[in-house]
């Protein structure tokens, strides 16, 4: 398991070395225990067991630790001072209302000496939610980390698809298959559509894992997720595909959907539809690489449409039976008449 921690770390750029903000952390901390408000002797000398113990910057379990020594040697006071601010900033981590009745936020009363339980009650609070709080430092840079790693692949995805696409074009025109066979550059245009379409999805899909809340939850989901990142743009490519055969079909005719020519009958009508079957005007190309890519974008589009229209061929199948067995029921009856 420790291994397999160590190997994300790594993956996403960070073992256990610190950074900038670990560093600054560390600073801040380190002065606060350098002046600590409790002149016990078992706090000094716990401060120098840890200086012996961490010279110069520590890791992130370095500052943790640090941290959790000065609200352990805090004295009540300080202690019940600090904590309705270290509560609220784990509400705004969280990004959850702070809740007034908590223990942390829970005034002192004037006149009124804590008791110790009191105060062990109140170190103890504050301990988890500390506790919480660099989980979340520890791992909300991390997971930043894999969505920006995910986003720059996809990005690089679609530089990949654009390059595949002029190549495409490229070999096609060389080949003089775009010029008699024009419908083969606009299955290409049409394929590359849907597939920036389902790219685009993709990336708004990585920024749609949380940024607050737990961070290990969200590595997680970007980790167990990484297979859409192929997966959506080749489904935005065959919705594409699909998407036209739809025009083509006129199974959707209105305004804002493309029209196609008629197909010209030619000596080989075996592929006669590769000449003549295109847009017929410069609008209804656009119209047609739009809605290529809006359903290679919208995922359930063309599953949603496709369901729709088997539905509806089910119901009239039915129809069909239920006629056709009444026809046949009356025939019979007037038959033995």
């Amino acid at each position: 398991m420790q291994t397999s921690w160590k190997a994300l770390l790594r993956s996403v750029g960070r073992a256990d070395e610190p950074d900038d903000q670990d560093l600054a952390l560390w600073d801040q901390l380190t002065a606060e225990a350098d002046t600590p408000s409790s002149s016990s002797e078992e706090t000094r000398q716990r401060w120098l067991a840890f200086r012996r113990r961490y010279s110069g910057h520590g890791s992130t379990a370095d500052t943790y630790a640090l941290d959790r020594m000065l609200v352990e040697t805090a004295s009540p006071e300080e202690l019940r001072a600090e904590a309705p601010g270290i509560y609220q900033r784990f509400c705004e981590e969280r990004g959850v209302p702070p809740d007034p009745h908590d223990l942390a936020m829970k005034p002192r009363e004037v006149g009124k000496k804590e008791t110790e339980q009191e105060v062990a009650e109140l170190r103890a609070r504050v301990l988890q939610i500390m506790r919480s709080l660099h989980w979340s430092y520890t791992f909300a840079p991390i997971r930043e980390r894999c969505r920006l790693k995910l986003v720059e692949g996809a990005m690089w995805q679609m530089v990949g698809a654009t390059a595949v696409f002029a190549l495409t074009l490229l070999l096609l025109r060389i080949s003089s298959v775009a010029v008699y066979r024009p419908f083969f550059p606009l299955l290409a245009t049409v394929v590359y559509a849907g597939v920036m379409g389902g790219a685009l999805s993709w990336i708004q899909r990585l920024g749609g894992v949380s940024t607050q809340g737990d961070a290990l939850g969200g590595i997680a989901a970007l980790k167990n997720s990484q297979y859409n990142r192929f997966l959506i743009p080749l489904s935005g490519a065959a919705c594409s595909v699909v998407t036209m055969l739809f025009f083509i079909g006129q199974i959707v005719n209105a305004g804002i959907f493309p029209k196609f020519q008629d197909v010209t009958p030619t000596a080989n009508p075996d592929w006669a539809f590769t000449i003549s079957l295109l847009p017929q005007s410069p609008k209804d190309y656009g119209l047609l690489f739009l809605w290529c890519f809006i359903s290679g974008f919208a995922e359930r589009l063309i599953p949603d449409a496709l369901k729709r229209l088997a539905d509806s061929f089910n119901i009239q199948t039915r129809s069909k039976k239920t006629r056709s067995s009444r026809t046949q029921t009356t025939k019979a009856a007037a038959h033995r008449h």
